[in-house]
């Protein structure tokens, strides 16, 4: 059995709301507003360090949508960090929170170039924050204990995916699809009901960090204002009730569900719809809260750990050529699908950089050999739906974003032989 050894842990959050906001547009909803009007809450990019001998491991979780907008300014971050503190740049993940009402690109209709500059100036902006927020989780390390374990959470989200009784597949947000006229809901995809918590205590006992894992999309309906989402209210919720504390949410296999906000919209009222955002974002994040703190009375601790790092590059073939992509999917000749994994005795977390659906996350805790094992979505500069073969069968909106059929249960199969692996370097 490996030698375990004393654990490390550091973390820190660090505002990257940018500082020009009004007019950038908000990623995931151009063809609903222009740009933003504001700020609602700060958008944070948020840092978990842990160490433990020779390995070291850095994670940044960004308020952001996709890690594609902020690239290739994340590969300078990583780069100097690599520098500064001597850890493989493999073993830093930048990570997305996959938050709609976030900055993104300039893609609309008419991005002026003032607007132009505006995101350009953001960018460059962005690279020492990224340092900044891992230097300090990194110079903030304590030694600390780990514990880990999930609860189930009822009424936040479920599969968007719904069978009607035609025999097709449609795809809803909110407060879900309504069916064709003619037609009726008769089923609706899988969903896994587990939210995952690490908390890291100090020798004393007292929460210096905790990590969240939730596989969903983090957005309720669209809102003009730039906001962490469910991320930002849940994280910042967790710091209230555990004083002390530097949370990290990250989003697991998020590409076939949606959030349940059991309301309406009203996008001929826009006051009326942020409110409406609110107390749905407050809603959902005291029921994660709540199932966070009940998951932690029931942890056991450890003081020591055995920490293993992995990563697997393989191939994922496009399903479309150049001339015939949708003009939304960005697939690059010669990308290779990259799988990250991180274990700390009975823990494991898988990162990937797509929007796997449900099913990768259910799969990978069936197999792992692991007692806990969490994905980490949208981990890297690609994003593309990932849904399984039946999925493709069926049809619906997240197939057909450039990756063929059969690449999901490529992934998952080498998913699960990363899994393997680590788990017999610490045996």
């Amino acid at each position: 059995m490996t030698k375990k050894l004393p654990l490390y842990a550091g973390f820190s959050k660090v505002d990257i709301t940018p500082a020009e906001p009004v007019g950038l547009e908000l990623w995931g909803m151009p063809r609903i507003y222009p740009g933003a009007q504001g700020v609602l809450d700060p958008i944070e990019a948020r840092a978990c360090y842990l160490e433990c001998g020779k390995n070291k491991f850095l994670m940044i979780v960004c308020d952001i949508c996709l890690v594609d907008v902020i690239a290739p300014h994340h590969e300078e971050a990583i780069k100097q960090l690599s520098r500064m503190f001597s850890i493989r740049p493999k073993n830093i993940w930048i990570v997305s929170t996959h938050s709609h009402s976030s900055v993104g690109e300039t893609t609309g209709k008419t991005p002026t170039p003032f607007m132009n500059k505006v995101f350009s100036r953001y960018l460059v902006s962005l690279i020492p924050k990224l340092v900044q927020a891992g230097s300090e989780a990194v110079r903030g390390k304590v030694r600390v204990q780990i514990g880990h374990g999930r609860t189930e959470i009822t009424g936040v989200a479920a599969s968007r995916r719904v069978k009607i009784s035609d025999g097709t597949v449609i795809t809803g947000w909110g407060d879900g699809p309504s069916a064709p006229p003619g037609t009726k809901i008769v089923g609706r995809g899988v969903h896994d009901p587990d939210l995952g918590v690490i908390l890291f205590k100090n020798m004393r006992g007292r929460p210096v960090g905790a990590i969240l894992n939730y596989n969903s999309h983090i957005h309720t309906y669209p809102n003009p204002y730039f906001s962490a989402e469910l991320a930002g209210y849940t994280c910042r919720l967790l710091e209230k009730k555990l004083k002390g504390l530097t949370a990290v949410y990250t989003n697991g296999a998020l590409g076939d569900v949606s959030l349940c906000a059991n309301s309406k919209p009203f996008p001929q009222d826009p006051e009326k719809w942020t409110r409406t955002y609110l107390e749905g974002m407050k809603r959902m994040s005291r029921i994660l809260v709540n199932g966070a703190l009940r998951a932690v009375r029931g942890m056991a601790f450890e003081q020591k750990a055995a920490m293993c790092l992995e990563e697997k590059r393989l191939p994922i073939a496009p399903w479309l050529t150049k001339e015939t992509r949708l003009p939304h999917t960005c697939y690059k000749p010669g990308a290779k699908e990259v799988l990250s994994g991180v274990s700390i005795n009975g823990l494991a977390l898988v990162g990937q950089v797509e929007e796997m659906f449900v099913e990768f996350a259910l799969q990978l805790k069936k197999a792992s050999p692991f007692k806990s094992t969490f994905v980490v979505g949208m981990n890297g500069p690609r994003n593309f739906y990932l849904p399984t073969t039946p999925a493709w069968e069926e049809g619906g909106y997240e197939p057909g974003f450039d990756l063929k059929p059969g690449s999901f249960e490529q992934a998952t199969g080498e998913a699960i032989a990363l899994l393997k692996r680590m788990h017999g370097k610490i045996q």
